[in-house]
């Protein structure tokens, strides 16, 4: 909880409100998963969903899908000047692509991150010198 106050505040510093909707086991109340959604002061018209991650013992059980709608629900009735979201996905995250069609996301940008291995950059730097 104190890490998560910290982050909220450091968001805040950037114009941003972070909501967060955690699912919690009946019986033991313990965190099995979560969701996250972020608002940007800049843009009011703009929802940004965020990270939303399920325990593994606990998939399967359309948690991911529920939690990803409680919170668009909460808030799209909360914040009605919000007329779209947006969020990020992995093309290999299987699961989460299918919750994000069924809830009706369309793909607008696509991005692809690069990677260098250690040794092949110390390869390549030795190579400049």
């Amino acid at each position: 909880p104190d890490q998560l106050r910290h982050d909220d505040e450091r968001i805040r510093g950037f114009g941003r409100e972070r909501w967060t909707l955690i699912a919690r086991h009946r019986d033991t109340r313990e965190p099995v998963g979560y969701t996250e959604m972020f608002l940007p002061s800049e843009n009011p018209k703009l929802g940004s969903q965020g990270a939303t991650a399920v325990h593994a013992a606990h998939r399967g059980f359309a948690l991911g899908r529920w939690l990803k709608a409680v919170m668009l629900q909460r808030v799209m009735q909360a914040r009605p000047e919000i007329d779209r979201v947006q969020t990020f996905n992995a093309d290999s995250n299987d699961p989460m692509l299918a919750i994000n069609h069924a809830m009706g996301f369309k793909a607008h940008l696509a991005a692809r991150r690069w990677l260098i291995e250690r040794a092949d950059a110390e390869t390549w730097l030795e190579k400049r010198k």
